[in-house]
């Protein structure tokens, strides 16, 4: 499992968001 995967999972999901 990496974290920093999920770091940038997490980021993406927030640009959605805002977006």
């Amino acid at each position: 499992y990496d974290m920093q995967f999920d770091i940038k999972y997490a980021y993406f999901n927030f640009l959605q968001s805002i977006g």
